[in-house]
C-alpha cells in the first residue's frame, strides 16, 4: 500500500499497475507501483470542510382538511329583533344573545304563551325571574342562540 499526498489528502491505492505522482510546484512527475492485492480506503482530508447550505424559506404548512374556519357570530340590533315577533317567526334577546325560538314554542314545558310573550322583544327579565341560574333552561336556550345583540340598541 503507498500513501500518497496530494494537495492535503492522503491518498491510498490499490489494484493499478502504477500511480502518477505530479508535483504541481515543477511540473515533474514520477512514477510508482502500490502493493497488488490491497484494497483502496478512502480519502482523508487534513483540514475539516465546512460547507454552508442555506435554510429552506418558511413556508406555513396549510390547515388541514378537517379543521373548520371559527364561526363567525352574527350581531343584531333590537329592531332587527322586534321584526321577529310571531308565532312562526319568534326571536328574542336574553342576556345580551339573541335566540331564534320559533322550533321551541310548542316545546316549552311552562307552555307556549310564556314563549309567546318575550317573541320581538328583551326577554331577559321574564327568562330570569323564571330560570334564574338553573341549569336545563339555560342549556336549552343554548342551542337556538342565532348571534349576540348589538351593544346600545336596548331600548
Amino acid at each position: 500500500m503507498n500513501n500518497i499526498e496530494l494537495q492535503g489528502e492522503v491518498s491510498t491505492t490499490t489494484d493499478v499497475e502504477s500511480v502518477e505522482v505530479r508535483d504541481m510546484m515543477s511540473g515533474s512527475s514520477t512514477a510508482e507501483k502500490p502493493a497488488a492485492t490491497e484494497k483502496t480506503s478512502s480519502v482523508t482530508p487534513t483540514a475539516p470542510i465546512v460547507t454552508s447550505v442555506p435554510a429552506p424559506a418558511f413556508t406555513p404548512a396549510a390547515p388541514a382538511a378537517t379543521e373548520a374556519a371559527p364561526p363567525t357570530v352574527a350581531s343584531y340590533t333590537m329592531e332587527q329583533v322586534a321584526q321577529h315577533s310571531s308565532e312562526p317567526d319568534c326571536w328574542t334577546a336574553i342576556n345580551v344573545n339573541v335566540y331564534n325560538v320559533t322550533a321551541f314554542i310548542n316545546e316549552h314545558p311552562g307552555g307556549d304563551r310564556n314563549i309567546l310573550k318575550i317573541c320581538g322583544i328583551d326577554g331577559s327579565a321574564a327568562f330570569n325571574r323564571q330560570h334564574a341560574v338553573k341549569t336545563d333552561p339555560n342549556a336549552t336556550l343554548g342551542g337556538f342562540i342565532i348571534g349576540t345583540l348589538k351593544i346600545g340598541t336596548l331600548k
